[in-house]
């Protein structure tokens, strides 16, 4: 058994993906801009509202985008929270000072950033 890897194919199916291809240019590299945010440990990430994660639907979510929330509850129970700085990627705990790039020993992503996590007890 051989593989051939054909770099410049011919066809009628290659002429409509190659059709399609430059018609969803722009749709294309937005999606590839956002895969790339998504995937990026060290992109800054917005803040978004209840509101809109409601209006979000599976299909349109790629797997590795996270959001985030600033929620206030009002009557903490501060004895239950576990407070420390861990990995971006992961979220095992970390020695470095938050906000720093480093590489995970747990991971063993490189390029992640330390950041504040928590977890009930």
């Amino acid at each position: 058994m051989s593989t051939l890897i054909e770099t410049t194919p011919e066809g009628p199916k290659i002429a409509t993906l190659l059709e399609w291809n430059s018609r969803n240019k722009e749709f294309l590299t937005g999606l590839q801009a956002r895969l790339n945010r998504a995937r990026d440990p060290n992109a800054s990430s917005d803040v978004v509202t209840l509101s809109v994660l409601k209006t979000k639907k599976a299909k349109h979510i790629l797997q590795d985008e996270s959001y985030h929330l600033n929620v206030i509850i009002p009557l903490a129970e501060f004895q239950k929270i576990n407070a420390y700085v861990g990995c971006s990627y992961c979220g095992k705990r970390s020695d470095y000072a938050a906000c720093e790039h480093f590489k995970c020993e747990t991971c063993t992503k490189d390029g992640v950033v330390a950041e504040p996590r928590f977890m009930r007890k």
